[in-house]
């Protein structure tokens, strides 16, 4: 499986978040082997019949079918309705400032990929950055979807 495209314990994380099901743009099926592989979506009714309201449901759906929803970068990253007020910024290679460093080259990480969220609302005098990191561009913007569904949207209104 190539990094741009969800793994089947993001998928599950994603749906536990909350993600509407309906946004995705391809399917994960299990092989005989008990290897999940990206597909494209097998046809438009195959995913009319997964479930959208209950986690517990989407899991039991998954395991018995051996198809799940997945996500390509891209995907994930419209899934995060439009909004002028709010900018998403994907980058590879960043600063980590959390450790102390004496300069700013040992902070550099080349090999890291960051998805940057900012919404600012001037009416309301508030502001959010947050930066989420990972070891791909897909880990870094489920990370930033989950954490839009779990917690900033509600912050956001």
């Amino acid at each position: 499986m190539t990094n741009d495209i969800t793994s089947i314990q993001q998928v599950l994380e994603l749906l536990k978040a909350g993600i509407n099901p309906s946004t995705c743009n391809l399917a994960l099926r299990k092989d005989k082997t008990d290897v999940w592989r990206a597909d494209m979506l097998p046809s438009i009714t195959a995913m009319d019949d997964f479930p959208r309201r209950s986690y517990e449901d989407q899991e039991t759906y998954i395991r018995k079918m051996s198809l799940a929803p997945a996500w390509t970068t891209c995907a994930l990253l419209e899934s995060i309705p439009d909004d002028m007020k709010l900018t998403i910024t994907m980058t590879r290679g960043g600063y980590d400032m959390s450790e102390h460093h004496d300069t700013y080259e040992e902070a550099y990480m080349s090999d890291a990929y960051f998805a940057i969220f900012e919404y600012e609302d001037d009416e309301r005098d508030f502001y959010i950055e947050r930066t989420f990191g990972g070891d791909s561009y897909i880990e870094a913007a489920t990370n930033m979807v989950i954490a839009y569904l779990t917690e900033l949207k509600s912050q956001i209104g």
